[in-house]
């Protein structure tokens, strides 16, 4: 039996293979092939030669089925009919052409999937009639936005799998430490990377077609007009108060999506931070896994009957949010207040504590 020293030292395999991973840590884009173009089949032809260590997945078929009994629902196959469509559908090309192959580099998975119009009516098809098809083209023009991915990465995965919007936006600077995973859905593996760059490679497992777009360093004076701006002018699809102090009294209605028009939604979620111990409009805790749905900024907490948010686009609403990320802040406090014989539950301070993203409210 070998008995373990101090002098043992790390094989140069194991370094190379540290070294070499590390080349992936912010990487969150998977790479596509369409084998129909030249181009293409030389680019996988290279990364197939270069001998990096892949796994292959391909159940096109299985997805071709799956395609042509949604798109009959009254018909039953049996397997053998079933075979015989996708055969006829294919028709005289070769299958590995079909379609499109997606290349996820951090995990190094190779998987065929239908290319994007048909991966998405498939992947949606049961959202019928929650969401309508005509709907689903109109939140496929949407632009969402999350700082905070604490929590937020939660809100994150919902709104994907469900494929409420086209794009989405991730503001946070922090990398994963191993205490956040009693809230972020990811495995040891992850630790040290980026939790934007973990919540978009999530996304990207469910969904390559989904444009993300990460903000590494959080939301600051200097991106914030890029991350709530960028595209256009961003119209509200929700309710949209005529001012930030909504006051009592029923919620504005909601103006209906239109085709077409750009939105972005904007949600803050985060663990301890200010805009659920301050800024809720849901009240308490629940205010994190609420939509803030605005393109700009919340109103004062307490408010419960109005949504408290104002499109970016009104006139001073982006001066203020940048004179509030450069206030410093202190730390939100709570305390037990006694009012009319009962004991309340409270929020103390002039000033809540600097959000995990970067942002301080008042």
């Amino acid at each position: 039996m070998t008995t373990p020293t101090n002098a043992w030292h790390t094989p140069a395999r194991l370094e190379t293979l540290l070294e070499q991973s590390k080349q992936w840590q912010w990487v969150y884009r998977p790479e596509f092939f369409r084998l129909g173009r030249e181009e293409d089949q030389v680019r996988l032809g290279h990364l197939l030669e270069s001998g990096t260590q892949m796994l292959v997945s391909d159940q096109l078929q299985g997805q071709l089925g799956e395609l042509i009994k949604a798109r009959r629902p009254r018909r039953t196959y049996s397997q053998a009919d079933l075979n015989q469509e996708v055969g006829a559908w294919l028709a005289e090309r070769p299958p590995a052409h079909y379609g499109v192959w997606v290349y996820y580099p951090w995990s190094g998975w190779l998987v065929h999937l239908l290319d994007e119009r048909e991966f998405i009516e498939l992947r949606t098809t049961r959202n019928l009639y929650k969401i309508t098809a005509a709907e689903r083209e109109v939140l496929a023009q949407k632009k969402i936005g999350i700082m905070g991915l604490s929590v937020g990465q939660s809100i994150a995965l919902t709104v994907a799998m469900e494929r409420s919007f086209g794009e989405i936006r991730l503001a946070d600077f922090d990398l994963l430490e191993l205490s956040n995973l009693n809230r972020i859905r990811s495995g040891v593996h992850t630790l040290g990377i980026s939790k934007v760059v973990v919540a978009a490679r999530e996304i990207a497992e469910i969904d390559p077609f989904l444009r993300v777009t990460c903000f590494l360093e959080g939301v600051n004076e200097e991106n914030l007009d890029q991350f709530l701006l960028e595209g256009g002018r961003l119209r509200t699809g929700a309710p949209d108060p005529a001012r930030l102090d909504s006051g009592p009294g029923p919620p504005p209605a909601a103006r209906p999506l239109q085709r077409g028009q750009s939105s972005l939604h904007l949600t803050h979620a985060g663990s301890g931070d200010p805009l659920h111990a301050r800024q809720s409009v849901a009240g308490g805790n629940r205010a994190k896994h609420r939509h803030l749905a605005a393109t700009g900024l919340l109103g004062r907490a307490g408010r419960r009957r109005g949504s408290g948010c104002v499109p970016a686009h009104r006139p001073g609403t982006l001066p203020r949010i940048r004179s509030l990320l450069r206030r410093p802040g202190k730390a939100d406090r709570r305390q037990t207040t006694r009012r009319g014989g009962r004991r309340e539950r409270g929020h103390t301070g002039t000033d809540a504590a600097p959000c995990p993203s970067g942002v301080s409210l008042p």
